[in-house]
């Protein structure tokens, strides 16, 4: 056995398992797979069921009109009630 090669000891199921990551055994390609961008606007197709709000929970007194400075009193509002009822709670 003088004359063994040392690949004689490279087993054959590590050199599929090889090839399997890289590709070679099956052959495959970047090409292959699903296309993520073939048929993308079905993600975006009208779904009835989810496309529509529960009433509940809606604020429907919004006014979409109002000023900037209207608009900054409000939040300035909330942030101080917010403030109070965590100084509350802690």
């Amino acid at each position: 056995m003088a004359n063994r090669d040392v690949h004689d000891d490279f087993d054959l199921s590590q050199a599929d398992e090889e090839d399997a990551y890289s590709g070679v055994a099956r052959g495959d390609s970047e090409d292959e797979g699903e296309d993520l961008m073939e048929n993308m606007e079905a993600d975006y197709r009208p779904m009835d069921g989810l496309d529509r709000y529960e009433r509940e929970g809606l604020d429907e007194d919004f006014v979409d009109d109002v000023t900037e400075e209207e608009r900054l009193d409000a939040r300035a509002s909330a942030e101080r009630e917010l403030a109070r009822r965590d100084a509350l709670e802690a």
